[in-house]
């Protein structure tokens, strides 16, 4: 990486740090679903089972556990507020923005189009606004970027496969079906690469039990 790239890449990760984390804490929860999330995480933490999330009084089925657990840490760490609260989905945020950058560059071979398509990304005002509140399309976006990342990897070393499946696990537990929609993400990148190895890769499809060994226990628990 030369100098210059060097430098706006440190430029690219400060700014997203800074945008992410700056009185990140000062507003009240934005709305239903931020207060949503805030209740089911009191409530969780105030019964004596965490594996089951819980909702006014009962339990709570209709989200994955991952980024709920991942925040209730936070909570626990660092006390009940509005920046406990966020603090996940804001890491979360920059990593997206390190994930585009490592797609991008392992898919064009140029850091400047990398750097290009991480500020472009972290100056889109949605995206930016999401990743500083309780939300899980970001935490989701990330799962969904590094599953393509090891999807793309796997053309050249097979066992990347491996880490597709498990960041497909792993958006699973986050934010359950719209995770899959990495597979047809992952055929489209096939064909326009005509890259079609995967398909008879052992590693491939071994990985599928490993997405059941991450994303099944906690389904068959409840």
């Amino acid at each position: 990486m030369e100098t210059k790239q060097k430098i706006f890449f440190g430029l690219l990760i400060i700014l997203s740090v800074f945008f992410f984390f700056f009185r990140l804490g000062e507003l009240p929860l934005y709305d239903y679903d931020e207060a949503g999330y805030a209740q089911i995480i009191q409530h969780t933490l105030a019964s004596d089972n965490f594996l089951t999330l819980k909702k006014s009084g009962a339990d709570f089925f209709e989200k994955p556990p991952l980024f709920l657990w991942l925040t209730m840490g936070s909570v626990e760490l660092l006390g009940e507020s509005e920046f406990a609260m966020r603090l996940p989905t804001a890491l979360f945020g920059v990593a997206v923005i390190w994930g585009v950058y490592l797609l991008t560059f392992l898919l064009t071979k140029s850091r400047w189009t990398a750097l290009g398509a991480g500020f472009m990304l972290l100056f889109s005002g949605m995206f930016t606004a999401s990743a500083r509140q309780l939300r899980l399309d970001v935490p989701l976006s990330a799962a969904m970027i590094f599953a393509l990342y090891c999807f793309i990897k796997g053309w050249e070393k097979p066992k990347w496969y491996l880490g597709f499946w498990a960041w497909i696990a792993i958006g699973f537990l986050i934010k359950s079906v719209p995770v899959l929609l990495v597979g047809p993400i992952a055929i489209i990148f096939s064909i326009i690469y005509k890259r079609w190895d995967w398909f008879r890769s052992w590693y491939f499809w071994s990985g599928t039990l490993l997405f059941f060994s991450i994303a099944a226990p906690w389904h068959i628990y409840e």
